[in-house]
């Protein structure tokens, strides 16, 4: 079977956020017609990388059902050596913000976590490590109603046009 089935490889290869704020619109895939997701964002963001993920970490997606009907949990889960300045300046920088999560296993499937609606959002306890190790246990957190969708190559991340950019500046003066 495996002959025939490619590897499945465990892990993350990459994770990359842009803060929920920067996102301006983002139209969900249709499997049934092909329509592909489409991501737009504030003219000047992007996409960054993580400093600290190559070939670690994990991804889940869990479904559940409660009164308010079907939704779907998605955890992002890593972990990085405490004291060390990478990690901290990344932590401190960006804890208590909303990102949406760009994701890239090590099998090259991308997926998008979080939506503008409900973002996905960071835990990072600074004061207890992961497991008794001197390492912060990293949890990016989303819920959504439908599965989170994957990114297909020759689908957009584009940036919206200076038109559309909350960016500018008024001269007044006479």
């Amino acid at each position: 079977m495996n002959h025939y089935t490619p590897f499945n490889i465990e892990g993350l290869n990459k994770i990359e956020l842009v803060e929920a704020s920067m996102v301006l619109n983002i139209t969900p895939g249709d499997v049934l017609t092909g329509a592909p997701v489409r991501l737009v964002l504030q003219f000047g963001a992007s996409f960054e990388a993580i400093p600290m993920v190559k070939g670690s970490g994990q991804f889940t997606e869990e479904h559940q059902r409660d009164s308010s009907g079907d939704h779907f949990m998605q955890n992002i889960a890593f972990s990085h050596a405490k004291n060390r300045k990478e990690a901290d300046t990344w932590l401190l920088t960006n804890q208590h913000k909303d990102f949406i999560v760009k994701v890239t296993d090590r099998n090259l499937n991308i997926r998008i976590i979080g939506s503008i609606e409900s973002p996905a959002r960071l835990s990072a306890p600074m004061n207890n490590p992961a497991s008794g190790r001197n390492e912060y246990a990293f949890t990016f957190y989303a819920e959504s109603d439908d599965r989170v969708p994957y990114l297909q190559d020759g689908e957009a991340v584009t940036n919206a046009g200076k038109s559309f950019s909350t960016d500018f500046s008024t001269d007044f003066s006479l």
